[in-house]
């Protein structure tokens, strides 16, 4: 694979990536995010807020690459006797697993359920570690392993990020509440329940009223001014 192909790769799963986090946020809200924003917004609209959850990501995979003890080579736990129960039942390990995902999404809680479901779809990275045309792609079994797992855990895990800030937003806990008077909205709020700023994608701003838990939008005008606040908040309240 020369450098042109890996940096359309690399793109490509640039896009997905940030695709997930924002239809995991505004799919929250039930917006649908591509009808107002096209595909060169997405890598902008969901930049910063992926940057911090995913260097976690990778810092979290890189520190076991720097500890490893290299005298155990690979493979060397498959004679054990949890190796030797996993390659004598393996299909129905993965099926088992391939069968929790769906359960988990469905039974689950908001938002956690869906870190469990990225961690479940990054395992599936073992099996596939095995596959005859992985391994011609990447023969070197550390790096297709880490390669695989981050490959097929860091989308799910961003389609988190983007259901955890929604979550948090919805439980009083935004980063930007709006001042409707000085920004002369309609909308309706308490002290406790202020309007949410969540976001602007193309010419829309959009808004979550949570006192009526509605969704809101109006499309930027010339000269027209909003005005946000910063409600310094405990953000760990969101969770309890």
């Amino acid at each position: 694979m020369d450098l042109k192909e890996k940096l359309a790769v690399a793109s490509g799963f640039g896009i997905i990536t940030s695709a997930c986090y924002l239809f995991g946020f505004w799919g929250a809200f039930h917006i649908n995010v591509m009808e107002f924003a096209g595909v060169t917004d997405l890598a902008k609209l969901a930049s910063f807020p992926l940057i911090a959850g995913l260097l976690s990501i990778l810092f979290g995979t890189a520190i076991p690459e720097i500890l490893h003890n290299p005298r155990l080579s690979p493979g060397a736990g498959a004679s054990t006797t949890v190796g030797r129960l996993g390659r004598k039942h393996w299909r129905i390990i993965v099926a088992l697993q391939v069968l929790a995902i769906p359960l988990v999404a469905i039974l689950g809680s908001e938002p956690y359920k869906w870190l469990f479901v990225a961690l479940l779809i990054g395992l599936l990275s073992i099996p596939l570690s095995h596959v005859d045309f992985v391994i011609a792609v990447l023969p070197v079994p550390r790096i297709r392993h880490t390669a695989l797992y981050l490959l097929l855990c860091i989308p799910p895990t961003a389609f988190w990020f983007g259901r955890s800030d929604a979550h948090i937003i919805k439980h009083d806990q935004p980063v930007h509440v709006v001042d409707i008077a000085r920004s002369k909205l309609e909308f309706k709020e308490t002290p406790e329940k202020r309007v949410a700023f969540l976001g602007r994608v193309g010419d829309y701003n959009f808004f979550y009223e949570s006192l009526t838990d509605t969704v809101a939008f109006a499309k930027q005008s010339d000269g027209s001014t909003l005005y946000l606040l910063h409600p310094h908040r405990d953000w760990r309240a969101a969770w309890m």
